[in-house]
């Protein structure tokens, strides 16, 4: 399992475990099924604009979300010596805005697309992004310790209504 989710060496290089491997997988074979769908149809029908709609805003919370974290960014499960817990901006609405909105790009792909195909990749990406968050989670708790526990504690994990709503809640308590 520990391969699966993350990084491991091979001779001295790091390499992708199996689950980063699959993520890239399912994001490339969706892109294709929506394209292809484009190519074929050509028409916007209500799950074209649906899923674009959520596709653009996947790639928008991604685009902002690397910005973010800037330097301590990675695509393994890792935490940098001199890392620093970032729970400003998107991190204080979701702690993990970069794997929503992979999940928000692959679910627009899919909705483009309309195959059931596209579906079983979208729940297959879920899964992987799920078990990562934990392996993530874990990795965080122990080097942040009772810091991560309490943002944890505050912060949703990918449901950004929930943590938009928080923060609504809590900037009404101040006035």
């Amino acid at each position: 399992m520990q391969f699966f989710l993350t990084a491991g060496k091979i001779r001295g290089r790091v390499v992708a475990g199996a689950g980063t491997v699959s993520l890239y997988i399912c994001y490339i074979l969706s892109l294709i099924l929506a394209l292809k769908h484009l190519w074929l149809h050509g028409e916007a029908d209500l799950f074209f604009t649906l899923g674009y709609l959520i596709l653009l805003s996947g790639i928008l919370l991604r685009v902002g979300g690397l910005k973010q974290l800037g330097r301590y960014y990675s695509s393994f499960v890792e935490i940098r010596v001199d890392q620093k817990l970032v729970t400003e901006g998107l991190y204080s609405l979701v702690r993990h805005p970069l794997h929503l909105s992979y999940l928000m790009e692959v679910g627009g792909m899919s909705l483009i697309s309309t195959s059931l195909l596209s579906i079983f990749l979208f729940l297959a990406s879920l899964i992987t992004i799920i078990l990562r968050n934990r392996k993530e989670e874990k990795a965080l708790t122990e080097h942040f310790g009772s810091e991560y526990l309490t943002y944890m504690a505050a912060t949703p994990s990918m449901n950004i209504l929930r943590g938009i709503m928080h923060k609504i809640r809590k900037h009404k308590k101040k006035k």
